[in-house]
Parts: structure tokens; sequence; C-alpha cells
């Protein structure tokens, strides 16, 4: 019994031996499965970084996307075999199941998007070899063959690219349209860019090649370029074939003369139109005597005048001999005023006369209708003085509106005009009558009035550009005189730019700098130059302040320049400072007649203009300085009569009668000249001034004031010369704009006392 009972037993342990180990296994399948699945659910990340992480394969494209599908599915198997690493064979054959699966999910992903970017990839490099053939095209524009061809192999690019992707053939034909048509543009506004006629050629050869909309495009740019660029060709090929005619001039053969009825050679066609216009009774040497350029100028003038004014126009009187000239003159009052000094006669200044300009070529008195010239209406008046300067003209004296001469000074003296003693750039330039007869060959009318318009412009800017070349030639001149070279060395070339007054200038320049480094300014050209500036700034900006640098001093001529450069920055402000400076002159006109030193009249004396020149430039110094001292402050008629009646104060100009021997200094060795203050601006070399205003001088008013203030102060009626004392003292030291004239005034009397101071030294010694 006991055996059967162990038997029992043991086989229920045997039982229980089985069950466990059904049990263990179980559990190692569990286990299997967990590890497998830990080591998947590591995977999975892995596998989404590798597909869409930083440099993940599915954001490559085109053949990034092709070339790297092996490197990425080897990436892949990498990655799974690392997660399989260290787990037991049960685990690892459920991992690699669950992996395989994710795998092939990855790696289908994958050649989707290396198929949808291989078709892409086609796409891109069938775009861009389209697009290259439009560039070949465009780089060959001057050869036809190549542009066609590339045309061509663009297009059948295009077809395949676009048939590849599935397009319909009616979206591709018009696709091959708008390619031919945009490469066809390229190239015309390419063309365009050097040569815009030849640009519009090109359209019009290809036009069946462009769009609609290209062509419309086209006609707004390309074809507005051609039509402007064929006007300027057209213009500028008439300007260059052909100057000026005077056609309407008698045959250059045989002019007419006295009384329009005898004849002989007339010398060109410019003094033969002049001939034409002379009056009767005159001979020909008014014309043929005449200064060549000048002819030409004043033809010029007269013969682009409308027709009704140039029929008009006549010559009263134009060269004449010196004899004819000494009669003129002994017929007039002699004072030179109507009729000009005769050549070698002396002037009541002093100077040897050069002679009317009638003499010398360069001057005519016109007439209209055979009137003198002032009778005219005033649209022909109107005509010749503002078109004058174009032909390098001008009417030098307002009593005489009919006498007309080059520009250019008069006896070098106190006139501010642009220089010319050449042919102007219009008066060589075909007439207004010429172009007319030219554009009546053009029969559109519209474009006729377009290259009307382009010939105009086109010669004035011919003519700015021959203003601009002059002056260069100007400036280069005196720069090459200034570093102490004779201008008549000077090249050639630079010489007959500068023009013949230019080296008149300058050999007067060069000639004043050898005497002394300081050239004395010409106090009425200096004062003309201002009062130019202020009445008329625009104006004054054209001017060449080389013109006048043989009468200017350094510092007045680089002031001028000043003066130049703020009329063009800003012709608003140098309007307003002329008002002042004009409104000044004007001001002090009463107390300068007051004084003795008259502003206007026929009679004046070379010394009365000199003075009122003097004064007139020490005035515009003085509202400079008050400028300058008072930034923010409006000046007033207030501030201006205190400044008149400062430099109106009477004085002694004490100057040594030796200048060359210091010790001559010494005493009463010196000449005395009564002035004004305003003169003590610029006293000669070792000169000093002292005041001699007398009570009579002292304005009323101011005069009774001063007398009160000394009487309450001093206890007693002050004496004249007290009041004088006061009164100078009180003018002296106000704080007025006359502080520049004070002080250049103390700086000369500091001067003249350290002179004395040396001389005294040197005599105790």
């Amino acid at each position: 019994m006991f055996g059967a009972q162990v038997g029992e037993a043991l086989g229920n342990v045997g039982r229980g031996m089985k069950e466990a180990a059904t049990a263990i296994a179980q559990v190692h399948e569990f286990d299997d499965t967990n590890f497998g699945k830990g080591a998947h659910n590591k995977l999975m990340p892995a596998l989404r970084d590798l597909q869409y992480g930083a440099d993940g394969f599915m954001g490559k494209s085109g053949e990034n996307a092709i070339n790297g599908f092996s490197s990425f599915q080897a990436k892949v198997n990498e990655t799974i075999r690392k997660y399989g690493e260290g787990l037991s064979p049960g685990a690892l054959r459920k991992y690699m199941d669950a992996a395989n699966a994710s795998a092939e999910g990855v790696l289908n992903s994958a050649m989707v998007h290396v198929s949808g970017e291989r078709k892409s990839w086609a796409v891109e490099l069938g775009n861009a070899r389209i697009a290259e053939f439009a560039n070949n095209a465009l780089v060959n524009y001057g050869n036809p063959d190549e542009v066609n061809k590339n045309i061509a192999a663009g297009i059948m690019e295009l077809r395949s690219t676009l048939a590849a992707q599935g397009h319909p053939a009616e979206y591709i034909r018009q696709k091959e349209l708008e390619y031919s048509s945009g490469t066809h543009k390229n190239i015309a506004l390419r063309i365009a860019q050097s040569d815009a006629i030849k640009a519009q050629q090109y359209i019009n050869a290809n036009k069946k090649f462009l769009s609609g909309a290209d062509q419309y495009e086209l006609q707004g740019t390309v074809g507005k370029e051609a039509e402007a660029a064929e006007d300027r060709d057209a213009a500028l090929q008439f300007l260059s074939g052909q100057g000026r005619s005077f056609d309407d001039a008698p045959d250059a053969a045989t002019s007419a003369v006295t009384g329009g009825t005898a004849s002989k050679p007339g010398p060109t066609r410019d003094k033969a139109f002049l001939l034409g216009k002379l009056a009767a009774g005159h001979g020909s040497d008014h014309v043929t005597n005449l200064d060549g350029s000048f002819a030409t100028n004043l033809a010029a003038l007269i013969q682009d005048a409308p027709e009704e004014i140039r029929n008009g126009l006549g010559i009263g009187s134009g060269y004449r001999s010196n004899e004819r000239q000494i009669q003129l003159f002994e017929n007039s009052d002699k004072t030179g005023k109507w009729v000009a000094f005769p050549q070698g006669y002396v002037k009541p200044n002093g100077q040897v006369a050069r002679g009317s300009n009638h003499t010398h070529g360069t001057a005519v008195d016109l007439t209209y209708n055979g009137a003198r010239l002032d009778k005219a209406p005033k649209a022909v008046l109107d005509y010749v003085h503002q078109n004058a300067a174009r032909y390098g003209l001008r009417f030098p004296m307002g009593y005489e509106p009919w006498h007309i001469e080059p520009s250019g000074g008069r006896d070098g003296v106190g006139t501010v005009v642009a220089s010319s003693d050449r042919v102007t750039a219009r008066s060589s330039m075909p007439s207004y009558n010429d172009i007319e007869k030219y554009l009546l060959t053009i029969p559109d009318p519209k474009r006729r009035d377009r290259v009307r318009q382009t010939i105009n412009t086109q010669m004035e800017l011919r003519a700015k550009q021959e203003e601009q070349n002059v002056k260069a030639a100007k400036a280069e001149l005196f720069r090459f005189v200034e570093t102490g070279n004779d201008p008549d060395d000077a090249p050639f070339d630079l010489k007959m730019q500068a023009g013949m007054d230019a080296m008149a200038s300058a050999r007067s320049f060069y000639a004043k700098t050898i005497e002394g480094p300081n050239i004395p300014t010409d106090e009425v050209l200096l004062r003309d130059m201002r009062l130019y500036a202020a009445s008329n700034p625009d104006e004054f900006a054209k001017l060449d302040i080389n013109d006048y640098r043989d009468r200017l001093s350094k510092s007045d001529a680089r002031a001028m320049t000043d003066i130049q450069a703020s009329a063009i920055n800003d012709a608003r402000k140098a309007r307003e400072e002329g008002v002042n400076i004009t409104a000044a002159f004007d001001m002090a006109k009463n107390q300068l007649e007051a004084v003795g030193i008259p502003t206007s009249g026929a009679k004046r004396s070379e010394e009365d203009k000199r003075n009122l020149a003097e004064f007139q430039n020490a005035l515009y110094a003085e509202i400079a300085e008050f400028k300058k001292a008072n930034p923010d402050k409006k000046l007033t008629p207030t501030d201006m009569y205190e400044m008149v009646t400062t430099m109106l104060m009477r004085g002694v100009i004490k100057t040594p009668r030796s200048s060359f021997n210091p010790a001559a200094w010494v005493g009463n060795d010196t000449s005395n000249k009564e002035g004004w203050l305003f003169q003590a601006r610029k006293l000669p070399e070792g000169a000093t001034w002292e005041f001699t205003t007398k009570v009579t001088d002292i304005p009323a008013p101011v005069r009774d004031g001063i007398k009160l203030n000394l009487e309450q102060k001093l206890g007693y009626k002050p004496s004249d010369a007290e009041v004088v004392r006061e009164y100078v003292a009180f003018r002296l030291h106000q704080p007025s704009p006359s502080a520049g004239a004070r002080a250049e005034y103390a700086k000369r009397v500091q001067d003249q006392q350290e002179r004395e101071r040396v001389l005294g030294v040197r005599r105790d010694w």
C-alpha cells in the first residue's frame, strides 16, 4: 500500500513538473514578446527620424532623392540591426517580425517618394534645358541662325517635358507659342539697350513669332525709344551735314551796295546778307569792314528773326573810319557821352581813347523799316534785345537801344557781361528757315514736330557745350599764367579755345602780376558785379569770373566766385540778399548827394563814379559783416541808415610823400586828402586816417540829443568840438556793422603807430 502511495505521489510530481515547464515556457514567451516590443518601440522614432528628421530622406528632392535611396535603405537596415543587439533569440524573433514590417512600410514610402522625385527631376532638367536654350538664343542675338536653332531646340525640350507630365496637346501648343514670343521679346529688349532702331527692326522681322501682348508691351517701350532715336538721328544728320546757308542773301559774287543800284564782289554770304540790309546812301564798307565773327553773329540774329521782324530790320550805320568819327565828335558836345572819343584823343581822365567800336568794325546801329530801332514796335525791340546774347551780341548802352556790339567789355571799365569774340554755336548752325525747309521733307506731321523739337534741343545742348569748353579753356589758361608763365607761351589749341578776349585779359593779368603780387581791384567793376549778382543772380551765375581776373584782386575774385556759387546753389537766398543790397543802395542816394557824391547824371566825373563805387562796395561789406554777426536778425531800414551815416563821416587821409623811404614818414612830410570813412577800407600803404567831422555834419536830431546828454553829464553846455568828439565816439563804438571798416581802420592805425615807434627808436639810436 505504501509503495502504491509513493508511486501515485511520484506520478503527481511528474505531472506538476510538466505543468511547471509549460508555465515557464509561457513566461519566457511573454518576456520575449515584451523585449521585442520594447526594442521595436525604440526603433520606430529612429526610423521616423531617418525619414523626416533634419536630414531625412523624405525631405530630399530630385537627383538627391534618387541617388540617396540606396544609402537610406542601408541606414534603415543598420538601424534595425542596432536596436536588435542584445536580445534573446526569442525576443529577437519577435522584434525582427515587427521591424521587418515597419521597414517594408518605410521603404515602400521612400520608393514612392523616389518615383515622384524622379519625375520632378526630369521636369527640372527639362526646364533648365529650356531656359538654357533661351539664354543661348539671347547671347547669340546677332546671329539669326543661332537664334532660330536654339528657339527650336527649346521648343522640342518644352514639348517633351510637358508631354511627360501628361499635359494635353492644346496646352503644350500654347506654352510653345509663349516660349517663342518671350524669347524674341527678350532679344528685342537686349538689342534696344544699345540700339533701339535695330531692336525695332528685329521686332518687325519677327512679328509673326510675337504674341499680341508682347507686341503691345514692346511698342510702349522699344517702339517709343526707337521713334526718339530715329528723330535724334535725323536731327543730328541734318545738323552735321549743314551749316547756316544764308540762301536768302544776294549772290556771294555780287552783293547790293550803295542805294541798291550798284554791285561789286562780296567776300562772304553773311556779309552779303547784311549788305542787303544796309540803308540807302551808305557805302558797302559799312558792312565789308565789319569784324568777321561779329558780322556772322549779327547776320544770324537777323536771319533767325520771325519773318515780319526780319524783313524790317536793317543797318543804319556799321563800320566808319576814324576820320568820320572825328567829324561826328567835333559836331557833338565832346563829352564822349553821345559820340565816342576818336582813336588817339585824350579823355578828361587822362586816358587815351581806343575809339568807337564802329571804327573797329564791331558795332552796328540797327534800324526798323528805315527808322531808328527805338521807334520800332515793342515786339521788334523785345526780339533783338532778348535774343542777342544767344548770338554773342549785346546792347551795351541803355540810352542807345539801337547800338549792338559783340559781348565783351567797353574800354575795359565797369561792364559785367559774358565775353564773346567768336562765331557762336547758334550762329554757325542752320537758320530757322533752313530747319523748316528740311522738316517739310518729313511727311508725317507728328514726326515732323518731334524732329523739330529734337533739332532745337540739340542746338541748345551744343551751345551750352561750347560755353563749357570755352570756360574750361579760360580756367586752364589762367592756371597756366598763375604759375608764372607768359600766356603767349600757352599751347596753341588752348589759346584758340579760350579766345582773343581771354588772351587779352590773361596778358593784362600777367603784366600786373609782374608789377606786384596784389592786383588792385577796379572798384566800379566790383560794384557792378555785386549789383548784377543782387539784381539778376541767375544770369550772374553764368558769368566766367576769369574774364575779370586782370581787374580784381585775388581776394575779391575769390569773393565773387563764392557769391556765384551761392547764386547757383540757392537762387532764392541770393535774391533775398539782393533785395537788401539794392534797398540799401537806394536808401543811401539822398545822403550821398548831400555830401557831394552824385549818384547819377551824364556830367559825373570819373572820380565821382569811383567814389560812388567805393562807397557801395564798402556798404556791401558792412551788410555782409552784419549778416555774419547777426545770422538770425533781419536787416532793417534803421540798420541801413546807421551804416550809411557812419561811413559818410568826414576825415583826412594822410599819405607819406615817399612810400619808399620810411624815414620820410616822420613829422609832417605827408600829403593830406579829405575823404569819408568808407575810404578807410583800402588806404594806401603807410597812410593813416583822421576824423575831421564838423558839428554841422551831424544830423540835427542826433546833434541835439548829444548836446542834451553832455550838458546833463558835464553840467555846462558842451562846445562844438566836444559834441563832435562824442559823436565820433558814439559812431565808432556802437554795435553796428561798421565794425568791419573800423577794425580795418584800427589795425592800420596800430600799424602806423608801430612804424612811428620803430622810426623813433632808430632816430634816437
